[in-house]
This record gives structure tokens, sequence and C-alpha cells, in this order.
């Protein structure tokens, strides 16, 4: 039988900063047990009272270790590199992309394949070289590409934490290519200056 403590644990793991703003004193435990009870009531299949998930989530503090470092992490952005009015194409797996040959005379090119399709984003005056067999097509898009120091490309959570910072903005992403020290994220033209603005301003480094 699943104890209360390991219904709150796994409600604390899966939103895993809690524990962190926890041990940080910044986190009402009562405020806390008061948003995990409908969840945790559901789960645990009966009524549970709120001094009991109060006294459980004291007891995993006690407990755990603290935690160093939140695991959203603000980077240290080294460069960002705005490229506007991007084409994104969507072919499938099995479709033939000649990258070799044009990707060189091509004045921006990002591509990643998945599972099931491929996404192609290029430069809208480039994009007729390749969206003969695209199936789906995005305009109006624009590329941030940001580059982070060494360090920081080891960091757990240096890409969640660019993430989550644009997603609470209201930012939508439309699609996310990443390598080891660069992250690009490719959305519509008229969120570019808003997400430029965010990210600028999460490195003093960042010009």
């Amino acid at each position: 039988m699943i104890t209360l403590r390991q219904r709150v644990e796994a409600e604390l793991q899966s939103q895993p900063d809690l524990l962190y703003w926890l041990h940080k004193d910044l986190i009402n435990i009562n405020s806390l047990a008061r948003y995990l009870r409908p969840k945790v009531q559901t789960k645990h299949g009966q009524v549970v009272g709120l001094e009991s998930i109060s006294m459980t989530i004291r007891r995993i503090l006690q407990d755990s270790r603290e935690v160093t470092t939140p695991s959203f992490r603000t980077p240290d952005i080294k460069n960002i590199q705005v490229q506007l009015h991007i084409s994104i194409l969507t072919f499938r797996k099995d479709a033939l992309i000649n990258l070799a040959a044009d990707s060189n005379a091509c004045r921006f090119l990002s591509f990643a394949q998945g599972q099931n399709e491929s996404m192609l984003a290029v430069s809208q005056e480039d994009e007729a070289r390749f969206s003969k067999s695209a199936t789906r097509k995005q305009s109006a898009m624009a590329a941030l590409t940001i580059t982070l120091h060494g360090e920081s490309s080891d960091t757990i959570g240096a890409y969640g934490y660019i993430v989550l910072l644009l997603g609470l903005a209201g930012i939508p992403l439309a699609e996310i290519v990443t390598l080891h020290d660069d992250i690009t994220l490719l959305i519509a033209d008229k969120h570019v200056e808003q997400a430029f603005q965010l990210l600028r301003h999460t490195s003093k480094d960042t010009a």
C-alpha cells in the first residue's frame, strides 16, 4: 500500500523546484499543503487533512538534503543571434531533401529529424529550393540562436530555464533545435522583440 508520504513525495518530485524553494524558506508549507491536497486525496482515495499533509511535507523537508541549485537555473548566455523572415517546412521522414547541394547558398538553414518527420527552417527567400515536397509550411517565423558559455552548456536545466522563461511570458515555441553550446528557438516574428529582451536580461554579459 502506498503511504501518504509517498503520495506527497511523488507530487513534490513532479515539480522539482519545490524542494529548493522549501529549503530556502520561500514557500509557506500550509499553503503548499492546500495546493497539493486535491491531487493527493484523489490518488490516495480518501480524505486527507491539511495538517497531515503539512506535517508530511515538514518531515520530507527534514529528511531531504538541501538542494543547492534549482532544476531550472539561469544560464550564462554568451550571445543571441536573431534571424527574421524564416519559414518552417515539415517533411515526411522518407522525403529526399538535398541539403548538401543547397545549404551553403542559404542565408539561414537549420534541420532536425524526428521519428516520423523532418523539419527544415530556412530563410523565406530560399524556401522555394525545398518546399516542393513539404507537407506543411509555417511562414512569418524567426530564429533566435542562443550560445551559452562552455560551463553553462553542461549545467542541468540550462535549456529548461530558457523554455520555461518564454512559456511563462506566453511566447509559444514552434520548434526547438539544440546542440551542445547552442539552442535555436523558432517563434513567430511578432514575438521576437519580447523574447529577445527576456533572454538578454538573463545574462549581464549579453549585449
